[in-house]
């Protein structure tokens, strides 16, 4: 899944950690060695991740990646951005 799509989830609350999850796979998939991306994906393999500690991980690899991502009350046109 791409941040966009996922950004787009997020601000109509469809989000699922699943989601959060998929996206960390896909940063993999292009050669990604973050920690936080690596454990987030990993996550993957529970049954049930938790979503808080899939929450924690995603909000962590954002910062680590230097993006941030709109409030979710934001306009659903609006897209994350590097700071």
């Amino acid at each position: 899944m791409d941040l966009d799509l996922l950004a787009g989830k997020r601000a109509m609350g469809l989000a699922t950690p699943e989601d959060r999850i998929a996206w960390a796979e896909r940063l993999l998939a292009k050669g990604s060695d973050l920690d936080d991306v690596q454990i987030l994906a990993s996550l993957g393999l529970d049954r049930r991740p938790d979503a808080q500690e899939v929450e924690g991980y995603f909000q962590r690899s954002l910062r680590a990646l230097g993006l941030v991502l709109p409030p979710r009350q934001a306009r659903l046109d609006t897209t994350w951005s590097a700071p």
